[in-house]
């Protein structure tokens, strides 16, 4: 483990010895659900990320951007059981890591993609007015796919929109369940890489 950070730190510093580095803040809203068997009716469920970003520039109008953020993630269900429906929600909150390859045009729209690894911080069932810890039934890591794109403004203010595909199985208990997570939200960059 120390050796592998101390590789991230020799080339992020290899990478930002002559670049103009960008900082930036992002939040918004999450739309969310699962591919897969979940429960006999599935739905989306609402939620919201937050966190930070770093724009390191590559070369040209392109460049590298790693983020840090908190992801309120999961599904809505309906669940019959002798003929009654019930209502549950899974609740997952992640801090999921994104490494995406970004063209930043002259006009301000930016179009990005890459990968994205999540780490589970904790999970909770909902059901019939009562609730259990779910983080046991789920694996710890989500590796997902991200492609987005956004519009952002010389004052740094920034809105975007994204969607990132599971690639991994998240669950113990079933066979092929995967994350599907649609994200709109605001960013503001700041610091010497600001237009």
């Amino acid at each position: 483990m120390k050796k592998i950070t101390l590789f991230a730190i020799g080339v992020f510093g290899l990478l930002t010895a002559n670049a103009q580095v960008g900082f930036g803040v992002k939040a918004g809203y999450n739309l969310a659900d699962f591919k897969g068997r979940t429960g006999d009716n599935p739905g989306m469920k609402s939620g919201f990320h937050a966190g930070g970003f770093v724009r390191i520039p590559v070369s040209g109008k392109f460049s590298i951007q790693p983020e840090l953020l908190y992801s309120q993630q999961g599904v809505n269900d309906e669940v019959q059981v002798n003929e009654v429906t019930y209502q549950q929600k899974l609740k997952t909150n992640y801090l999921t890591l994104p490494v995406l390859f970004q063209y930043q045009s002259p006009l301000g729209i930016n179009v990005s993609t890459g990968p994205q690894l999540g780490y589970l911080l904790s999970s909770k069932l909902e059901a019939n007015k009562g609730s259990m810890d779910y983080k046991d039934f789920l694996k710890s890591t989500d590796i997902s796919w991200v492609l987005g794109a956004g519009y952002e403004m010389r004052n740094g203010l920034g809105i975007g929109a994204r969607y990132c595909w599971g690639l991994n199985n998240v669950s113990d208990s079933y066979n092929d369940l995967r994350s599907r997570v649609l994200q709109v939200g605001l960013s503001y960059k700041f610091g010497s890489g600001k237009k």
